[in-house]
């Protein structure tokens, strides 16, 4: 994923750039990730409100795909 690596590297607008693409007309399982990995960055930016906003929607998605108890929803 081209995202990770340009977080992996520390460019973190650049990783925004490509999580944020992956949100296009994505209503996959993949979108849990998305969300997770939007709010990692928001993290390392220190933007902690959009990253509480990420975190949500990756925990609503997670119940509407694997349910309550999944292993995603930790």
């Amino acid at each position: 994923d081209i995202g990770y690596a340009y977080e992996k590297k520390g460019n973190f607008e650049e990783a925004l750039d490509y999580y944020l693409r992956s949100l296009e007309n994505n209503e996959s399982q993949s979108i849990v990730r998305s969300y997770r990995n939007l709010a990692n960055v928001y993290i390392n930016l220190n933007d902690f409100k959009k990253a509480e906003q990420y975190f949500q929607l990756a925990m609503e998605k997670s119940r509407n795909f694997f349910g309550e108890s999944s292993y995603e929803m930790a």
